[in-house]
């Protein structure tokens, strides 16, 4: 038997009396960072300063305060979500506080819809940035339309639908975030030298910008490929060419026909063989931000072939860029900014070949044999030879179910539904080259499981959202080199274990030689089970009487915060009454004072009882694990004494689930005080 039981287990809250004096004096030290009104006006000040400025880490920082003093104000929201798309490396977190900004109504801010479709964008949810989009142009004006680019955003997210739609994989063999002033200084033996662009090359319109983008000299330096403003900043940035004098000056620059468009292009590295340039655009079929492009010159016209976008996961709806490869173009370096801070960039370094998606999608659904058979059910992916789990999915209410397969997988499916017999089936994948998603069925005739396969339906850009989960993951780009051995043929074929309805295999591919061995006896992890049992029900009796205490302490600070409450409206309207403007304005003031003191204090008290019953949850799920480690030490024993019957080994494996998916919780009531401590830091 598995000891995973054992392992892992729940961080629970001990000495929960002292847990609950600190959440209550950090709730006071958080009321008092806010005694001062005078405080939340510097702070506002500041933060809007910043935003204005662009400098988005720093205010950051300080709309993540306002918005936790704050938690309803739609411009905070709203302030706080842009800079989440700027400065978070975590890009889906910005979209609730976008949401909470664009639900505000009348009292929304005016570019909240634009943001939030910006939001959607940046985490591949193309349609939802498409759908927000069209509905900011309906009530924005021209100019700003215009100034923001939207159609341009728009385009760009149909843009990435379409080169989602067929995705491939990339081996990824190191990956460095370093900063922004020198990044490019991590490229290594590429034919020549990156440096900041030396002002020789720099237009009046250059220096004015201040603009730092970065050169590739080749070593044989007889022409130069940059970017620049030019004279007039007409279209952004273009790529230009100079070729080297007799003198050995360069002479002057010329825009490079063929490659350059209305909007930014940029990071241009010619290959060694003189004829195939990469460069990164935010024009052509950009998905957003800056992608790179591919080039090759056609001597026999004279003219560059259309660009080529070098797709997902190279690019991404952010900023990737500077795209340098070796002579062979085997090993190639670029730069990205989709999961850095500003300051920050980080360099890839990859193989160029690509390969087939390891990853299949597939969306199934649950059809009723007979009406008494219900729709939700547990599936359970094991691989056909080894023999190890690919994944344990369970099926929605209504039947639907989404599940995640090796690509060319040969599986077995054991699904598991109440008042039937758990049954097996084999599903044999066909390999792909294209990452189309598959659809298929589970069903039951005259009692028996059938799932049927739907593998031969056309494409279409929509897919891309049946691997939303797989593109998110891609997206990070984490080194993994020699982890996708899926050869561009396929994986090679293997004799088929036929499987029957029970889930036996007629060729069991785990002998006992191959095992594990069993280190504790079942007598052993009874005792260890009854213990755990033990000491769950000691923590949910603490839990209890700690969400007890702290729901009478909420209780006690809520009643006086109200009373504080009453007489502050009651100043407050007995100030309104008074006659002389001096006596008013000062009486105004002390009862405005009262008042968000008394708002505070009342918030803090909301908290914790908040807090009391996140505590009561935890006792909920502490006594649900003691009672299944209870089950599991009886289990244990009558396997004992059944000398380890199929229907004892068979409880055992579905308690041991239940306990390993009970000692999975996160804790509510540590969730909540580690968020008030993030909130005061």
């Amino acid at each position: 038997m598995s000891l995973r039981f054992i392992t892992l287990r729940l961080s629970i809250i001990r000495g929960l009396a002292g847990k609950i004096l600190v959440l209550y004096l950090l709730l006071q030290v958080e009321a008092a960072f806010g005694q001062n009104a005078s405080s939340f006006d510097d702070i506002k000040k500041e933060a809007d300063k910043f935003f204005k400025e662009e400098d988005y880490v720093r205010a950051y920082k300080l709309y993540s305060q306002l918005v936790s003093n704050f938690p309803k104000d739609p411009e905070y929201n709203f302030r706080l979500g842009v800079c989440m798309i700027y400065a978070e490396p975590d890009k889906k977190k910005c979209l609730p506080y976008l949401k909470a900004a664009t639900g505000a109504g009348k009292e929304a801010p005016k570019e909240s819809e634009f943001y939030l479709a910006k939001g959607f964008h940046i985490n591949y949810q193309f349609d939802e940035a498409i759908k927000h989009y069209n509905t900011y142009k309906l009530s924005a004006s021209a100019s700003q339309v215009k100034k923001l680019q939207v159609d341009r955003e728009i385009k760009s997210a149909a843009n990435g639908k379409h080169l989602l739609s067929n995705l491939t994989d990339l081996e990824v063999i190191s990956k460095t975030q370093l900063s922004e002033s020198d990044y490019f200084r991590n490229y290594k033996k590429i034919g020549g030298k990156l440096l900041v662009k030396p002002d020789e090359f720099k237009t009046s319109t250059d220096k004015k910008k201040k603009e730092k983008s970065v050169v590739f000299l080749p070593n044989t330096g007889e022409l130069v490929y940059f970017s620049s403003y030019g004279e007039d900043d007409d279209n952004g940035r273009d790529i230009y060419v100079a070729y080297k004098k007799a003198d050995g000056t360069f002479g002057k620059p010329e825009k490079v026909k063929g490659i350059n468009t209305e909007f930014d292009e940029d990071y241009p590295f010619l290959h060694p063989d003189g004829k195939t340039l990469y460069f990164a655009s935010k024009g052509y079929n950009s998905m957003g931000g800056y992608d790179i492009f591919k080039s090759v010159y056609n001597e026999g016209t004279g003219s560059w072939e259309a660009p080529v976008n070098m797709e997902f996961p190279i690019n991404s709806p952010d900023d990737d860029y500077l795209f340098v490869t070796d002579s062979l173009e085997t090993i190639a370096y670029f730069s990205t900014g989709r999961q850095s801070v500003p300051g920050k960039i980080d360099v890839l370094k990859v193989k160029t070949k690509r390969r087939p998606i390891d990853i299949l999608a597939v969306t199934g659904k649950v059809i009723p044999g007979s009406p008494e058979y219900p729709l939700a059910c547990s599936i359970t992916i094991k691989d056909l030879f080894s023999d190890a789990t690919i994944g344990n999915y369970n099926s929605e209410e209504n039947g639907d179910y989404s599940i995640e397969v090796p690509n060319g997988g040969k599986l077995v499916f054991t699904v598991e539904t109440p008042g039937l017999e758990t049954q097996s089936a084999q599903v044999n994948l066909p390999f792909t080259k294209t990452s189309k998603p598959f659809r298929q069925t589970i069903s039951y005739e005259s009692g028996k499981l059938k799932v049927l396969n739907y593998f031969d339906e056309p494409t279409n850009d929509d897919d891309y959202l049946k691997y939303l989960k797989v593109i998110e993951k891609k997206a990070r780009l984490d080194v993994n080199e020699g982890e996708n051995k899926i050869p561009d043929s396929g994986p090679p074929e293997t004799v088929a274990t036929n499987t029957n309805s029970s889930g036996k295999s007629t060729n069991t591919p785990n002998t006992p030689a191959n095992q594990p061995k069993q280190t504790l006896s079942n007598t052993e992890l009874s005792k260890i089970a009854k213990q755990d049992a033990g000491e769950s029900k000691k923590e949910a009796s603490e839990l209890n009487r700690g969400s007890l205490a702290a729901k009478d302490a909420g209780n006690k600070q809520k009643q006086a915060a109200d009373k504080k409450l009453a007489e502050a409206n009651d100043a407050l309207n007995k100030a309104n009454e008074i006659v002389d403007l001096d006596e008013k304005k000062v009486a105004l003031e002390t009862a405005n004072e009262q008042l968000k003191i008394a708002e505070r204090e009342k918030n803090s008290a909301e908290k914790l009882l908040v807090f009391a019953t996140a505590l009561d949850d935890d006792a909920k799920h502490k006594q649900k694990e003691a009672e299944l480690n209870d089950q599991y030490a009886k289990e244990l024993e009558k396997a004992v004494k059944n000398k380890n019957s199929k229907e004892s080994l068979a409880k055992l494996e579905d308690l041991q689930k239940q306990i390993t998916e009970a000692t999975s919780y996160k804790s509510a009531s540590e969730e909540i005080t580690n968020g008030i401590k993030n909130e005061i830091e």
